[in-house]
């Protein structure tokens, strides 16, 4: 053996000992990501827990394999590419969600225009 123990291999940089297993806030740290950009590259296939976890339950993950990830340039370079195109996925979904909102209301208010009667009971325009 070299002399060190387990507990002291399992260091960062800074000294401090690292843990095993992290979750996805410390992850989504570690790569530079926020938490719902881990939720859409586990979505894809390009980010996998560890175990076998229900869609709504804890997602854990090894330090190691996510500092590997950390330190390779082409997996971190899909993970963007893989964001950024599910990103703008959701905005033009987003986006078209209002135009169709706006639209229905626009069509609702003529349809309310023209169906609309004056106060003696006639429709608008005419006494």
């Amino acid at each position: 053996m070299n002399g060190h123990s387990s507990a002291e291999s399992k260091t960062t940089l800074l000294g401090r000992a690292r843990p095993g297993l992290i979750g996805m806030e410390e992850a989504a740290k570690m790569i530079g990501f926020q938490e719902y950009c881990l939720r859409i590259l586990i979505s894809a296939g390009h980010l996998t827990p560890l175990g076998k976890p229900a869609k709504n339950a804890r997602k854990w993950f090894a330090t190691v394999e996510i500092e590997r990830m950390c330190n390779d340039i082409d997996w971190l370079n899909k993970a963007v590419r893989i964001v950024e195109k599910e990103i703008k996925i959701m905005n033009q979904q987003q986006n078209n969600k209002y135009i169709t909102e706006s639209k229905t209301t626009d069509d609702d208010a003529d349809l309310l225009h023209n169906n609309a009667t004056n106060h003696f009971g006639q429709p608008n325009g005419g006494i």
